[in-house]
């Protein structure tokens, strides 16, 4: 519940406009927009793109095929991963089915009912592919990667900050989004601060990968003198 929203994200009941009504009885969606692109600082964007996921012929309910329509991103181990996380749902073959993307209100994205989420491989899989249905172009995927390694990087930065700071807060009976939100609020703070001792942002150490290893140093004392004693 901690994991800040991103790429790959599959939730249940945020609706997919236009959708036909088999896929859409699933009432699954896998978040596609680039994790750089979903964010306006610490706050999600009204609208982000999303696909529904449904179940395709042919592709295996758990091995990734050896040839991929361009059409469908298969998730092999969907049923698997989405049952040990508390939701039940039949072993298929499941797959988000990126000709049917389209805008998805974000206030639909509720990280209680996340049901799983692409690991950093997954994700760089997915923008593959995207750009493969939208241009008909692969892109190396190692250069895929590289590009997205700092945000990635980031969003696990923010998921230990909510791990330390929202979940103690959450367990004290706070509610879980106000304190997600107020959480981001603080992050992007710390993120974007100078002075002092700090003549960069730790987000400038990080994209620029200069003192990376200092900056999350930095963000771990900003942690500590945060939490409750």
């Amino acid at each position: 519940m901690y994991r800040p929203i991103s790429t790959g994200d599959i939730f249940l009941d945020a609706p997919v406009p236009g959708t036909g009504d088999r896929d859409r009885s699933h009432n699954l969606t896998m978040i596609l927009s680039h994790p750089s692109a979903m964010r306006r600082g610490a706050m999600l964007e009204d609208i982000v793109r999303g696909a529904p996921i449904g179940v395709r012929d042919g592709l295996s309910k758990t091995k990734w095929p050896r040839k991929n329509r361009l059409d469908v991103f298969p998730l092999p181990l969907l049923a698997t991963i989405a049952n040990g996380n508390g939701f039940e749902l039949a072993a298929d073959g499941w797959a988000a089915l990126l000709e049917l993307a389209a805008p998805v209100q974000t206030t639909t994205l509720d990280v209680r009912r996340r049901v799983a989420c692409l690991s950093p491989a997954g994700v760089g899989l997915l923008v593959q592919t995207i750009v493969a249905v939208d241009t008909r172009c692969t892109v190396n995927l190692v250069l895929i990667e590289r590009a997205l390694s700092q945000k990635l990087e980031e969003i696990e930065w923010l998921q230990d900050w909510n791990e330390a700071l929202v979940e103690p807060a959450v367990q004290d009976e706070g509610d879980l989004l106000t304190e997600l939100a107020s959480a981001a609020q603080e992050f992007e703070r710390v993120m974007e601060a100078t002075g002092g001792d700090r003549t960069t942002s730790l987000r400038h150490s990080l994209y620029a990968r200069e003192g990376v290893r200092e900056a999350r140093r930095a963000l771990r004392d900003e942690i500590e003198a945060r939490r409750p004693s």
